[in-house]
């Protein structure tokens, strides 16, 4: 009878509106409080103490289980699986597990390897986690749901150790499985550069000059260009020092032997005489959209264009063609603009009538804004018959290209002539040596004693050549008394000598004694006429002082004699940077490696690619496409890894014991091997090979320090997360009330 009336009771109670009060463990956390009712997490609870028994012995229907969880926690495709992830990642991670505990010679306590007996095989790991399993409920509204009792996490891990400190896998796996995407070694300016002279007064005296934490103190980011590295590297972006120009040839006239052309008879029309600028790797990108262009560039490479005596035929007829392709590049710009760039531009791959979208959106970096004025002046200094040979059939090219000069037979030869190349040697007629014993009729020989007196040095003789000679019996003083020296003569050309009686009358000087001729005057001297001094003009234009690529100091477009050239304007140059991933996305056997080697050394324009590196598609690092690393690491919150650490809780403890270099010692080159495999690294496209860090990673022994029982503690999901993925941040979709216009 008392246990029908238990039974009885239990069941009234049961059906009550009190029994979940009645069957409640405890109250729910705070973020759990809203569900409202046990049947809000429990989907079998409306089903009775039947459905319990059913769920309890896990017969309940599809949903009863972790459906409830999901409506809320969005953990991904897998999120019952262990760690979110699929059976396939979590086999290879406990293989890899699994060696690296044979390797390391670790021992299973006791009670972890009873635990594993009795409840699960660790080495073969469940498909299926519950949610209650890690989060417990009914512990009180200020309870944490991601604590977890000591040793949970070692139930179903292959490692399993008695705590951090004793025991802990040591941290031998790279701290980056990439090298880092901005190329900058830790100890060359550590150890180098930032103890020169030079740099006194710009190096940074701390890591978070160029290191800050997120606002989740999470991670640690790195600063602006503005903030660690214009200090020194501004004057390399902007060219002060380079040798060479400074801007980099955009548009440019080709330099080519144009009077070998003239003598083969290949008419290009007018083109100037004077250059001798390359064909520009850009240009080459603008042209090769022709495939007949194409074929002739790739004739045309390694051949001289300034020097073509030694050209084939074929040869000479692509240069020509390449002449006009010169010449139509410039007339479609100027006539067609950013139309005519974007179809230039675009891939290969698509219709040459269609521009190629991603071209089309950043066309005016690409053209880096060129004004319409500079490229028309340019066009009508360079080729002043533009628009005429543009109209005519161009270029006139014979029906056979004469051969090189060198096998060239001309079927007359010249007659020969005597041989006089020896000035030296006696000869008969012109007397073509000018050292000759006898004088001849032409006196060549200009120390022979001959009437005319050629020699200024010899005697005097009527014409009196010979300045330096004094007059000497009847012919002095004569009237071509052309020796100034002389005494004076009728002609008055010694103006040095005084006034003869006779002579001109308007002066007279006062007579001077002997050898005083070069007195001062006499005190009372004649008013000189006045003159007026003409005034000159002002001048009708201004000249500038300084040179086109001078005033652009600041960057942008300025024109050489013969080329358009284009000055970086600073860090983050759009011009650079558009050009230089279009030429990183070429295949490497594709002419964008020709474009990519101008932007690459350490006197390229901007030198960008000094400190940006280039990542080469995985599937083909020989010919694939690559993706220039403009930035450095990106932080993603939604990201979550297994590992996670909060830098911004450690820097007070940290402070006092050597900083961030507490965990992450910079690593100093024992030699030279360190610092060129650190710069190799970055030579070749795959970022996943020979990865050399600037700094060490920390130690278990560092960290065990602290994480201890009773200071920092030591639990796994202290440093370790379950579920890994991309987990956005739920947010609520509330629509936007907007109110409509009143009629």
């Amino acid at each position: 009878m008392v246990l029908v009336v238990v039974i009885g009771l239990i069941m009234i109670a049961l059906t009550g509106t009190d029994r979940e009060a009645l069957l409640s463990p405890g109250p729910l956390t705070f973020q759990h409080s809203v569900v409202g009712g046990c049947a809000g997490c429990h989907q079998g609870f409306d089903d009775g103490p039947a459905g319990w028994v059913m769920t309890a012995f896990g017969k309940a229907p599809e949903g009863h289980g972790d459906g409830a969880c999901h409506t809320c926690h969005d953990l991904g495709e897998h999120a019952e699986l262990p760690h979110s992830r699929p059976p396939s990642v979590t086999a290879a991670l406990t293989d890899a597990a699994r060696t690296h505990r044979t390797e390391h010679d670790s021992k299973t306590p006791l009670e972890f390897r009873v635990s594993g007996w009795l409840f699960a095989d660790a080495d073969a790991p469940t498909s299926a986690v519950g949610c209650a399993t890690c989060h417990r409920e009914h512990r009180g509204v200020e309870a944490h749901l991601t604590e977890m009792p000591e040793g949970a996490c070692q139930t179903c891990h292959t490692a399993r150790f008695a705590s951090f400190a004793n025991g802990h896998p040591e941290f031998d796996r790279p701290l980056f499985d990439r090298r880092a995407r901005i190329a900058f070694d830790h100890a060359a300016h550590l150890d180098r550069h930032f103890g020169a002279a030079e740099s006194a007064g710009k190096a940074p005296e701390t890591c978070t000059v160029c290191h800050l934490p997120t606002d989740d103190g999470r991670a640690m980011l790195t600063g602006s260009f503005e903030t660690m590295c214009a200090s020194c590297h501004l004057a390399d972006i902007a060219g002060t020092g380079a040798i060479g120009p400074t801007g980099i040839a955009f548009l440019a006239v080709p330099g080519l032997d144009l009077w070998e052309l003239k003598a083969r008879d290949v008419d290009i029309g007018a083109w100037p005489e004077w250059s001798e600028e390359p064909l520009s790797p850009f240009m080459v990108r603008l042209l090769a959209r022709d495939a007949a262009v194409a074929t002739d560039l790739d004739r045309l490479e390694g051949l001289d264009l300034l020097d073509l005596r030694d050209a084939a035929p074929q040869d000479i007829r692509a240069v020509a063609t390449l002449a006009f392709a010169v010449k139509r590049l410039i007339g479609d710009l100027l006539a067609n603009g950013v139309q005519a760039a974007e179809t230039r531009l675009a891939r290969g791959d698509t219709d040459p009538d269609v521009a190629d979208q991603a071209v089309t959106n950043r066309t005016g970096n690409l053209l880096g804004h060129l004004p319409m004025d500079v490229l028309a002046a340019a066009a009508k200094d360079w080729f002043p018959t533009l628009a005429s040979d543009l109209a005519r059939p161009f270029p006139e090219l014979p029906d056979t290209i004469a051969g090189p000069a060198s096998a060239r037979i001309d079927t007359a030869p010249p007659p020969s002539a005597p041989d006089q190349s020896t000035i030296l040697a006696p000869s008969s007629g012109a007397q073509s040596d000018i050292l000759a014993g006898a004088p001849s009729t032409d006196q060549s020989d200009i120390l022979a004693p001959v009437p005319d007196q050629s020699d200024i040095l010899a005697a005097p003789v009527l014409d009196q050549s010979d300045i330096l000679a004094a007059p000497s019996g009847d012919l002095a003083p004569a009237i071509g008394q052309s020796d100034i020296l002389a005494l004076p003569s009728a002609d008055r050309s010694d103006s040095l000598a005084p006034p003869l009686a006779g002579g001109l009358k308007t002066f007279q000087a006062p007579k001077v004694p002997a050898g005083e001729a070069l007195a001062p005057p006499p005190d009372k001297a004649p008013t000189p006429p006045v003159t007026r001094a003409e005034v000159a003009s002002p001048p009708t234009r201004i000249e500038p002082n300084v040179s086109p690529e001078d005033w652009m100091r600041a960057g942008g477009w300025y024109r050489g004699e013969f080329a358009l050239r284009y000055r970086p304007t600073g860090h983050t140059d759009p011009f650079l940077r558009a050009w230089i991933d279009i030429a990183a996305a070429a295949p490497r056997n594709a002419d964008g490696s020709g474009l990519l080697a101008t932007f690459d050394g350490a006197q390229a324009p901007g030198t960008c690619l000094r400190c940006h590196s280039i990542d080469r598609s995985e599937a083909a690092p020989l010919a694939g496409v690559g993706a220039v690393n403009w930035s450095p690491m990106d932080y993603d919150p939604d990201i979550r890894e297994f590992v996670r650490f909060a830098h911004a809780p450690h820097f007070s403890l940290i402070a006092e014991s050597g900083g961030c270099q507490t965990c992450h010692a910079v690593t100093r080159p024992g030699g030279t091997d360190r610092v060129a495999a650190f710069q190799e690294q970055y030579r070749q496209g795959d970022p996943k090979t020979g990865v050399v860090a600037g700094f060490s990673q920390p130690t278990v022994a560092t960290c065990s320090e602290c994480h201890a029982p009773g200071r920092a503690g030591d639990s796994c999901t202290q440093c370790h997360a379950y579920h890994v993925g991309t987990f956005t941040t739920p947010t609520v979709p509330t629509r936007m009330q907007v109110l409509t216009p009143r009629e």
